[in-house]
C-alpha cells in the first residue's frame, strides 16, 4: 500500500490516510481480509504522529470498511459499504416494484 500525505492541503492528514485506503479498496488493490500496516508502522513510514493514523483508522472501522481484530490488526471487511449500498438500493426497487 502506498500513501501519500500532502500537509499541505486543507483535508485533514487522517482523512486523506482514510480515503486512499477506501480508493485502494475499491479499486482492488486492496482486497477482503488484506491486512492494514500496524499504525505505529504507518505513522512511522509516513513520519506523523501515530494518534493521526489511529484517527484515520477509527473513521475507516466506522464506515465499515476496515475490522479491527483485538491482538491481530486492522483488515478489510469481507461486506463492504458499497456493496450494501447497492444491495439496499437493489432491495428497495424490487419491493416498490411488487
Amino acid at each position: 500500500m502506498e500513501l501519500e500525505i500532502d500537509k499541505k492541503l486543507d483535508k485533514a492528514v487522517y482523512l486523506q490516510i482514510a480515503d486512499t485506503i477506501i480508493t485502494d479498496i475499491r479499486s482492488g488493490r486492496l482486497k477482503s481480509g488484506d491486512a492494514l500496516p500496524g499504525s505505529r508502522n504507518l505513522a512511522q513510514t509516513l513520519k506523523i504522529n501515530r494518534n493521526t493514523v489511529v484517527e484515520a483508522y477509527q473513521v475507516l472501522i466506522n464506515e465499515e470498511w476496515v475490522i479491527s481484530r483485538e491482538r491481530k490488526g486492522i483488515f478489510v471487511s469481507e461486506r463492504l459499504p458499497f456493496l450494501h449500498e447497492k444491495i439496499r438500493i437493489y432491495s428497495m426497487i424490487l419491493i416498490t416494484n411488487r
